[in-house]
């Protein structure tokens, strides 16, 4: 398969590659005008209160207990330098993310986004602790997903539901916007399982002050930075540049995320020429798929 978007190869420079895939591959439906012309343009948008009230307290109570009761589990993520819990993986095989994960409206969604039937590539809660929690590197997540999952094309996004409210003082995501229409391939060879520590704290396939310099030119110097409610929740191009600072409130920020990947999508061999990751940082459309609970 030809590799349309080469990354962490033989080259020691960053290169930017123009985007060649549709950013929203359906016709439209379940997103308005005005989220789908915002979601093409910039490479997300929001959508209020998706959760009631009695859905999100159920979420709350089972991310409180995965983030207190974590001993031995594989897929727990820890801050670098703590035993505090960063990130907990592969959970939308289990109540009541399952549910959540066949939500009607974000199989609408996934299927306009995608132009067809999608599955859950990854799912995972970020868990900010008060004035604990380090944040993320910037990173296109399509970066990693191409090189070391074996996504061919960009043809998968993120829905980021909100638990806790994420206010400027708790570590929001950040994103620059109109970066998902051009594709930075990283220099620097992939290690052999990388995702043990790229999980805890990525180091290649990160861009450099240069390239970012000019991102943010081409973007006018933006930088959005992403506040929303609990309930709330963030639709984002897999190529979208973002990350994300400490959390120096006294307020945690926990975000649930599905990545949706279309069928028609499904992974290769990864392009960096390692194995493959395991199935709960990147599951096959077998785990799956969008609209089957």
């Amino acid at each position: 398969m030809r590799d349309l978007y080469p990354t962490r190869t033989a080259s020691r420079e960053f290169k930017f590659i123009d985007r060649v895939d549709p950013v929203v591959y359906g016709t439209p439906g379940a997103l308005t005008q005005y989220q789908r012309d915002a979601y093409s343009a910039v490479g997300y948008t929001l959508i209020q209160g998706l959760l009631n009230r009695e859905e999100l307290d159920a979420l709350v109570d089972v991310a409180d207990g995965m983030f207190w009761d974590h001993d031995g589990d594989c897929h727990v993520v820890t801050e670098p330098d703590s035993d505090i819990v960063r990130s907990v993986f592969g959970i939308h095989g289990q109540p009541p993310f399952r549910e959540l994960a066949g939500n009607r409206k974000l199989n609408a969604i996934a299927r306009e986004i995608c132009g067809g039937d999608a599955y859950v590539h990854q799912s995972r809660i970020n868990f900010k602790s008060p004035m604990q929690s380090t944040g993320w590197t910037w990173h296109s997540d399509f970066e990693t997903w191409h090189a070391e999952d074996g996504m061919p094309r960009m043809r998968c996004f993120s829905a980021m539901i909100c638990i806790d409210a994420n206010t400027h003082y708790n570590g929001p995501l950040m994103v620059i916007p109109g970066s998902h229409k051009t594709f930075l391939s990283c220099p620097g060879e992939t290690p052999d399982a990388n995702h043990v520590q790229h999980l805890a704290a990525q180091v290649v396939g990160v861009p450099d002050a240069a390239s970012m310099e000019t991102m943010l030119t081409n973007a006018g110097g933006a930088i959005d930075i992403i506040t929303a409610k609990a309930g709330d929740v963030l639709l984002f191009d897999c190529n979208l540049m973002h990350g994300s600072g400490s959390n120096v409130s006294p307020w945690r920020r926990a975000n649930l995320t599905f990545v949706f990947n279309a069928v028609e999508n499904a992974l290769v061999e990864p392009f960096c020429g390692r194995q493959h990751r395991p199935a709960h940082v990147a599951s096959k459309p077998s785990m799956m798929k969008a609209g089957v609970k």
